[in-house]
């Protein structure tokens, strides 16, 4: 039944992000890069105000184990506080950051009406924590997935008769607005009024640590986009981000899912003996076996796949796309012990290792704006490969798996991949198949690897297997 459950919650990321993925397509076409790249700008903002305002607590609903009214209610009103809050904060400081930017867009007005999504999003990100906290995943695909469709619906409409960047507010708008609205009208409960002091310090104790680790995660990524919003144009940035959002939307499904699956799942067992160790090692095999070969597939059809479906003015992002592809393709391969961590309550450990990884990402950083933007993604490519390395030490720490074990999780899979990627690009080199390359060089791809996979006898085949024996979700 567990592995049930994770696969509900697969399809729900898989269907909300491959709507996300048609929608952006839509609105890539109907809009242009300095679109997309002034939008950037506001959003980093929007979402580190987030963070401050939904301050962990989801994670705090999701790691209590027992339902307790008050202090769920207490929870709400102290994350819709927050919410407030930080959004008249927000507001107020819109005419700073304007100074900061020079767009042919009123950056301060298009911030200021973005201001309300904090206020909405804290208090979604609650109800969603509910769900998330009794494994409810059937009931998380309709909050996210039927918004998601009539947000997505709406932006396009708008875009199509020239409002522009309007439409894209318009979409993350809309999305909080009717989950909200989902949630409280059939899955959550209304909260009362009740408000317990010692239920808001116990929860932000535990949360705060959650809170530094999520607002280090965002300041790395939105320092990238300020960065090259500041020095680089508008365009420049459009594309960067662009390329950066494609493969996000998988990384994030990825991410998600395991998040929400294995975080309340070690959760739930915290007392139980249970061999975790054995089920992490399973997992990061299925879970390499699944995302290697789709990084190496976008790296050969990237170029045609951005001219077919996004046009030539987006030509400038295929570099971008391969690049993340491969770091956030990676990117489980240092976060997947953090899960573990969290649930066994030691939080602080995870911000420590999280701030040590971000330390090395704004000093890289630093190292290479000067030079390109280009510079800046390589940068953050060595970035992850030594993330990776350093996560190695906490997996041994906490599951006494050694390197060696870790290495060999992965490392086979990696030389498989890039023979075969290797393979298809010498076909492709001689034999021109124009568009059809969307089509044959997966074919061609996953033929040669699956038959590598069965005559090699890989693990990772059985683990896919063995793994429905190891959960027990709804």
């Amino acid at each position: 039944m567990a592995f049930n459950g994770m696969s509900w919650n697969l399809f729900t990321r898989i269907f909300s992000n491959g709507v996300q993925l048609i929608i952006y397509f839509l609105l890539a076409r109907l809009l242009n890069p300095t679109d997309f790249g002034v939008i950037a700008i506001i959003l980093v903002f929007v979402n580190i105000s987030n963070i401050f305002a939904i301050a962990g607590l989801g994670a705090a609903i999701i790691q209590n184990t027992d339902y307790n009214k008050e202090k769920f209610d207490t929870i709400y009103i102290l994350s819709s506080s927050l919410g407030i809050l930080i959004c008249t904060i927000l507001y107020f400081s819109a005419p700073f950051i304007g100074l900061l930017y020079s767009t042919e867009f009123d950056l301060v007005f298009l911030i200021r009406i973005s201001t309300p999504l904090v206020i909405f999003n804290s208090i979604n990100s609650i109800q969603i924590s509910i769900l998330q906290r009794d494994l409810d995943f059937k009931k998380m695909f309709y909050v996210t997935s039927i918004p998601l469709f009539f947000s997505g619906i709406a932006s396009i409409v708008l875009a199509y008769f020239g409002f522009g960047i309007y439409s894209l507010i318009l979409n993350n708008f809309l999305g909080s607005i009717i989950s909200i609205v989902i949630c409280f009208s059939f899955y959550v409960p209304i909260p009362s009024l009740t408000f317990n002091i010692n239920h808001a310090i116990s929860s932000l104790n535990y949360s705060y640590k959650i809170l530094i680790t999520a607002l280090l995660d965002e300041l790395n990524k939105s320092f990238f986009t300020l960065s090259i919003g500041k020095y680089y144009s508008n365009s420049t940035l459009g594309n960067y981000n662009l390329g950066r959002q494609i493969p996000s939307f998988a990384s994030a499904t990825l991410n998600a899912t395991i998040s929400s699956v294995f975080f309340p799942f070690y959760a739930k067992r915290k007392s139980i003996n249970v061999n975790n160790a054995n089920i992490y090692r399973k997992v990061s095999r299925v879970l390499n076996f699944i995302v290697l070969p789709c990084i190496s597939i976008v790296i050969l059809v990237s170029s045609d796949f951005v001219r077919i479906f996004f046009t030539e003015k987006w030509i400038g992002s295929v570099f971008y796309l391969n690049m993340f592809s491969v770091i956030l393709g990676l990117h489980h391969l240092h976060t997947k012990i953090t899960y573990y961590i969290n649930a066994m309550g030691h939080s602080n450990v995870t911000l420590k290792y999280e701030l040590i990884k971000k330390i090395i990402g704004v000093v890289v950083l630093l190292i290479t704006i000067p030079f390109s933007v280009k510079a800046i993604v390589v940068g953050q490519l060595v970035v992850a490969f030594v993330s990776i390395i350093i996560m190695f030490y906490p997996t041994k720490k906490y599951l006494a798996i050694d390197y060696w074990d870790q290495l060999s999780d992965f490392m086979p899979l990696v030389l498989i991949n890039g023979l075969i990627f290797f393979i298809v690009y010498v076909f492709g080199s001689y034999i021109n198949i124009g568009n059809f390359s969307l089509l044959i060089y997966p074919v061609i791809y996953f033929v040669l690897y699956f038959l590598s996979a069965f005559v090699l006898r890989l693990n990772s085949l059985n683990d896919i297997i063995l793994l429905k024996d190891n959960f027990n979700f709804k």
